[in-house]
């Protein structure tokens, strides 16, 4: 009887196995997610932005088969993450009061019920609650902005 030397073996079914991954046609690969840009050193990949597509697509006019890289859509998805930045470094916080206050205004100007307002929100394809993240977002940009307005402007006592 021959006598196998188990490291030989081991060896040779390593190689081999190395051969195998490194020779063999690559099969169709399909790229999934991949990066678009950095911001701040923060990746942007496909799928942030179709995702952001998606969540601005609802109660809008946009294209089902409009593709993230997009010039147009990257510059508006970089300025939206750049903008919720400065409103997270600046501290600025709308509370759930906040955006009952704003929701009754609305309600209120268009002389609605609730409940209508609520079945036009559907209408729009979006549940309440998204509703009311987007009215959330509105108003912090809002604050943002009225933070660098009144940091900018100044209004002499003449005038």
């Amino acid at each position: 009887m021959r006598h196998i030397d188990r490291n030989l073996v081991l060896r040779i079914a390593v190689l081999a196995a190395a051969a195998l991954l490194t020779f063999s046609a690559p099969g169709r690969a399909e790229t999934v997610n991949k990066i678009l840009a950095t911001v701040d050193g923060d990746p942007v990949t496909t799928y942030e932005v179709q995702q952001f597509i998606v969540t601005r697509a609802r109660g809008q006019n946009i294209p089902p088969d409009i593709r993230a890289d997009t010039p147009q859509v990257l510059e508006a998805f970089i300025t939206e993450k750049l903008i919720q930045k400065e409103i997270s470094d600046q501290g600025i916080v709308v509370t759930d009061a906040d955006v009952d206050r704003y929701i009754e205004g609305i309600r209120q100007q268009n002389k609605l019920s609730i409940e209508r307002l609520e079945q036009a929100v559907e209408m729009q394809g979006m549940s309440w609650e998204t509703y009311r993240g987007q009215v959330r977002e509105e108003l912090l940009k809002a604050q943002l902005i009225n933070r660098e307005i009144r940091g900018k402007v100044s209004v002499s006592p003449e005038e």
